[in-house]
């Protein structure tokens, strides 16, 4: 029997002419045209369908799971030929460079060999393409093989689609086109996490006009297109999906519970705990509803993130047509259930909040008059005084519930004096240093633009409201390199808006713009700035050194105060709470040894009586799932209350590192 690229070929001139197919997809940038499908199609109807499937998924998993392996292959080959930051060398080609080394990346050889077939008008092997495994012979053939689940979506091949995609998210037109072929709910969510995952623009623009496509068919724009085409997921109505197991039933609850925990109920009573002796009898139902977690987690980020972006959009619906979206559904329920939400009917205007009685606000009031005329938008604390909000904070720590972003504990970032003086910019976040890449990947998440941030830095376009925020960074020398290039780190200046291209007054911006724009950056510098690494204080020289010192243990952000008030009501609650005060900036908690003064803001510590710095390294652990938080997101608030509940404990520490430490002072 013949063998290709390590995939059999079985005897018969359709299996030969099947594999020719998928030989002759010659250029990554153009997708099999319909032609091909139906000649496909012909091929594997005469060989059948499911000898065709099981013959090729078992070469197709392994050559998945194979590229997976090998794919960090070419960040050593760079690593190695092109070290030293030679720019002259990041415009040759890699097969030149091949041709004069005689040698290849280790992952392209071992995943795919090196028969290479391409036309000479693309070249394979270019680096900016990432698509060397299409032009060898058996990346052809995965490429024909992954096609062929647009034929059979119901299959394992769509799956081995989705894993290639996990691979591939920036490379990957081919499976964009596939999930295209796809019924519109199923397509639209496997596009959002794709698109969830990108981070390369040019792809981002393919996927927004697949959107677009998608909603051209049925009349919708690409937001109506996003929240209207969400599956269930097989979640139920009350956000649950359950399997029974004998005298026992387990599964998900989204409404009450993060999409990966699982809960057990016996007689409709939820149970603390795993029942005795049942967890192997429940093994594969586990295994599964394990599997489904974490896809609803994935997609219950997706829907999140989408709704938190309302605030850049001034979305608004109507009642009769939000309620399905955002609280009878059964996945984005479970989010939109935990949101406060404004209504608006004529001269009436409530903030309510979703409960098992109806829509109630704050101060109990029972909402009985919305309707198809009642106008709905996503609540902001920014348009509430503070009494109000206070009082919206109040409630959901009374009644334990987590919102997935902070809404009613968001920060507010409203124009200062000083930046009324400055008229077009602000200087309010200018002089910090930061991790340059981790810095540049933050914003990519937040949908900011990185573009040159060793000399400009990065912005944000805001269509909606036809203006264009930007963020000043420098590049700065401390002695260390970046993974990428130059320094590893920058330093921070202005913040400016734009109007076609010139700066606007801050006044003229919108409240809610400005302090969503405000929020990022201040999120920016609180998640990157060196001043958080505990092992810093040593680093940097005296630029970086003065700059750590001054932050570590500086005045509070906006976040670091929101994150005080948290503090306050979360650890009154815990068992260390007669050990924990606040004072200032800082969480003060009396240890055995010493008093420790965790700072709010930076979570580093200092030891009473001489401000002695105590240098600990640790996650985010100490926390359970029983310990209620008010929102998510915020990991510096689990870090701060991780090393007060090991300080409150220091007599039982063993760590040497840290002893030697309390020990000296």
């Amino acid at each position: 029997m013949r063998i290709l690229k390590g995939l059999t070929v079985p005897p018969g001139t359709d299996w030969e002419e099947l594999f020719t197919l998928f030989l002759s997809l010659d250029n990554h940038n153009i997708m099999p045209d319909e032609e091909w499908y139906n000649t496909v199609l012909e091929k594997i109807t005469v060989i059948g369908k499911e000898a065709y499937i099981d013959h090729v998924i078992g070469w197709l998993r392994y050559k998945i799971d194979d590229y997976e392996a090998y794919k960090n292959r070419m960040d050593e080959y760079w690593k190695k030929h092109f070290a030293g930051g030679n720019a002259a060398s990041l415009g040759i080609s890699l097969e030149t460079d091949m041709r004069e080394k005689a040698t290849t990346p280790n992952w392209v050889s071992q995943v795919f060999g090196l028969n290479y077939i391409y036309d000479n008008d693309v070249n394979p092997l270019y680096t900016s393409t990432g698509y060397y495994f299409y032009y060898t012979l058996g990346g052809r053939l995965l490429r024909g093989i992954l096609h062929t689940a647009a034929l059979f979506p119901d299959t394992e091949l769509m799956l081995m689609v989705d894993a290639f995609a996990l691979s591939n998210h920036d490379e990957c037109l081919d499976v964009l086109h596939i999930y295209q072929s796809l019924p519109r709910d199923i397509a639209m969510a496997r596009i959002l996490k794709l698109q969830g995952k990108v981070k390369k623009k040019p792809l981002l623009k393919k996927i927004e006009a697949a959107i677009t496509t998608l909603g051209k068919s049925v009349n919708m724009s690409n937001d109506q297109v996003k929240e209207t085409m969400v599956p269930d997921f097989g979640l139920d109505s009350v956000h649950r999906m359950v399997v029974n197991t004998g005298n026992y039933t387990v599964g998900l609850d989204l409404l009450n519970y993060k999409p990966t925990e699982i809960v057990w109920w016996e007689n409709g009573q939820e149970l603390p705990k795993v029942p005795a002796g049942v967890k192997k009898e429940a093994e594969t139902a586990l295994k599964r509803l394990k599997a489904e977690a974490k896809r609803l987690a994935e997609q219950f980020t997706i829907h999140r993130n989408r709704i938190e972006g309302f605030y850049r959009l001034q979305r608004s619906w109507l009642f009769t047509e939000w309620i399905p979206l955002y609280i009878e559904h059964p996945l984005v329920g479970a989010i939109g259930k935990r949101l406060i939400w404004q209504f608006t009917k004529q001269d009436q205007n409530r903030v309510a909040i979703w409960t098992e009685q109806g829509f109630r606000t704050v101060s109990g009031e029972m909402l009985d008059w919305l309707d198809e005329h009642t106008k709905v938008e996503l609540w902001h604390p920014i348009f509430a005084d503070a009494a109000h909000v206070l009082q919206w904070r109040t409630y959901l720590n009374s009644h334990e519930i987590q919102q997935s972003f902070k809404q009613a504990f968001r920060e507010v970032y409203l124009i200062t004096d000083a930046e009324k003086t400055t008229s077009t910019y602000s200087n309010r976040f200018a002089s910090h240093v930061l991790n340059k890449d981790q810095f540049a990947a933050l914003c990519k998440v937040k949908g900011w633009t990185p573009g040159d941030i060793e000399n400009k830095g990065p912005n944000i376009k805001l269509p909606e409201w036809d203006l264009q925020a930007a963020f000043a960074t420098q590049g700065i020398f401390l002695g260390v390199r970046s993974r990428m290039h130059g320094s590893a780190h920058i330093t921070t200046h202005a913040v400016t808006f734009l109007r076609k291209k010139k700066a606007v007054s801050l006044t003229e911006v919108p409240e809610i713009v400005f302090s969503e724009v405000m929020r990022d950056i201040d999120m920016f510098v609180g998640v990157t700035s060196v001043g958080n690494d505990p092992t810093w204080y040593d680093k940097g020289g005296e630029e970086g050194g003065t700059y750590w010192r001054s932050y570590a243990f500086g005045d509070l952000s906006v976040t670091a105060r929101i994150r005080e008030e948290a503090l306050k009501n979360l650890v009154s609650r815990l068992p260390i709470a007669d050990k924990c005060s606040f004072e200032g900036k800082f969480l003060i908690v009396t240890g055995t040894f010493t008093t420790y003064k965790i700072h709010l803001g930076s979570s580093n510590i200092l030891m009473e009586p001489n401000d002695s710095y105590l240098c600990i390294v640790q996650g985010a652990q100490g926390l359970n799932n029983k310990v209620f938080l008010p929102f998510e997101g915020d990991m510096m608030m689990s870090v701060i209350i991780s090393k007060a509940m090991l300080l409150a404990n220091d007599k039982k520490i063993t760590d040497q590192t840290i002893l030697s430490q309390i020990k000296r002072n």
